[in-house]
């Protein structure tokens, strides 16, 4: 029988969100993972009602809509309150969000407008600290085509 689940993944690139959470679990940390659907702002698969109770570590991608550039504040924040209310509990006790991300330069304003809007997450609590975790350091860049070299035959060698 499998314990209560106490860390989440979420991206909306399935590929990162396989590389976190067998990441985790090969660190011995079972995880969950739910891939972010961009066109619903659901979860898939879908937590169950009323969130995890249990949850202690919770990593998301924080550019999960994929804008463009560099994304504004807000509207980070406001998908980042969307995949909280589906997984975060009202009785959740102390967890850690971390923002599995590209665009870490608004982390700091993520995390700030966390706390000062806390009345918005609907009896949500908020995380003990938000912090950051670079995608960039942890993903491996595409495999390199190497179809473009032409190798020598065996008269030239």
């Amino acid at each position: 029988m499998f314990g209560p689940i106490r860390a989440v993944a979420v991206d909306d690139e399935p590929s990162h969100l396989l590389s976190i959470t067998a990441g985790l679990s090969s660190l011995g940390i079972p995880c969950m993972g739910y891939w972010f659907d961009r066109d619903t702002s659901e979860l898939r698969p879908s937590p169950p009602s009323g969130g995890l109770p249990y949850l202690r570590l919770l990593f998301t991608d924080l550019n999960l809509a994929e804008l463009a550039g560099v994304p504004d504040t807000a509207t980070l924040w406001a998908t980042i309150v969307t995949v909280l209310k589906q997984i975060v509990s009202k009785d959740s006790g102390p967890y850690l969000l971390v923002f599995w991300t590209r665009v870490g330069a608004k982390v700091a304003e993520i995390k700030e407008m966390l706390y000062a809007r806390a009345d918005q997450l609907e009896g949500i609590p908020c995380p003990i600290d938000v912090l950051e975790m670079s995608k960039s350091e942890f993903l491996m860049p595409p495999p390199v085509s190497y179809t473009h070299l032409t190798l020598p035959t065996n008269r030239e060698v």
